[in-house]
């Protein structure tokens, strides 16, 4: 038999703490397919996420600061950040090839990388070059 009264908790205990972690997240746009970028805290936060099933699960580290994607790549810019401080003297490269799964690996996920490997790794992709960084943040830039 269900005791309906400890399902009805649990499942309020499951919304609130879902609603919780929507209401708190500073930025959440989506990119393409099930990609995303998500900041929680705040803006120095901001990294590339995966929607699985139910969680986002983050496969560029924060901090993102630009973003471009079609169809089939996404290409990001992002700064590493050292215990809680962003780091802005150094700038990783990344190339995310889109594929329609519920799980997404980040071993796919292509960096960090500096510039020179980066436009190597494009070109040895077939990465367009009219993908630029369309989404730039440049308060976090």
């Amino acid at each position: 038999m269900i005791n309906f009264k400890n399902k009805s908790v649990h499942i309020s205990l499951v919304l609130l703490l879902l609603t919780g972690c929507i209401g708190a997240a500073s930025h959440n746009e989506k990119l393409t397919g099930r990609f995303y970028l998500l900041a929680i805290d705040d803006m120095s936060d901001m990294t590339v996420c995966h929607l699985d099933s139910i969680y986002r699960i983050g496969i560029i580290p924060s901090t993102v600061f630009a973003v471009g994607y079609n169809d089939k790549y996404i290409i990001a810019k992002q700064h590493p950040e050292e215990l809680t401080k962003i780091d802005k003297s150094i700038t990783n490269y990344y190339i995310i090839p889109i594929k329609n799964v519920q799980y997404y690996n980040e071993k796919d996920v292509i960096g960090p990388m500096t510039k020179d490997s980066f436009e190597n790794k494009r070109k040895e992709l077939g990465v367009p070059e009219t993908l630029s960084f369309t989404k730039v943040f440049k308060e976090l830039e």
